[in-house]
């Protein structure tokens, strides 16, 4: 909750105590590897990618976000996401919401069906 709340330093904290638990948990790592910088950065995008192998199809196109080299490619890997996904609320939110769009009325009129159809996620919440 903390990721999606913008808290970064706390969610940082937690993703670190789950990786103690669980060191091959690829979500965590894939997060781990967006709050991070440099060299950190790299190491979770490397573990990530290295732990995605057996893991479900959706883990292993999210996972290929860490290697996405601009906004039109990572664009490309959610509108993947979200064609394979439709009603999976983080690929909903990323596609529709944020990547995608620029025009700030299309974000504004996205954000109110997202609103409407995902009214308890974390991002519904904090953009209302």
């Amino acid at each position: 909750m903390h990721y999606q709340n913008l808290e970064n330093e706390v969610a940082y904290e937690d993703f670190t105590k789950a990786l103690d638990k669980d060191p091959n948990f690829t979500m965590v790592q894939f997060i781990m590897s967006r709050l991070s910088v440099g060299d950190t950065r790299k190491m979770y995008s490397d573990q990530a990618k290295n732990s995605v192998a057996n893991k479900s199809e959706g883990e292993k196109m999210i996972v290929t976000l860490v290697d996405a080299k601009s906004l039109d490619e990572a664009h490309g890997i959610w509108t993947n996401l979200h064609n394979k996904f439709p009603d999976d609320a983080i690929s909903y939110y990323y596609y529709y919401c944020i990547i995608t769009m620029s025009d700030t009325t299309k974000v504004f009129d996205a954000l109110t069906e997202y609103l409407q159809k995902y009214p308890w996620s974390p991002e519904a919440i904090n953009n209302k």
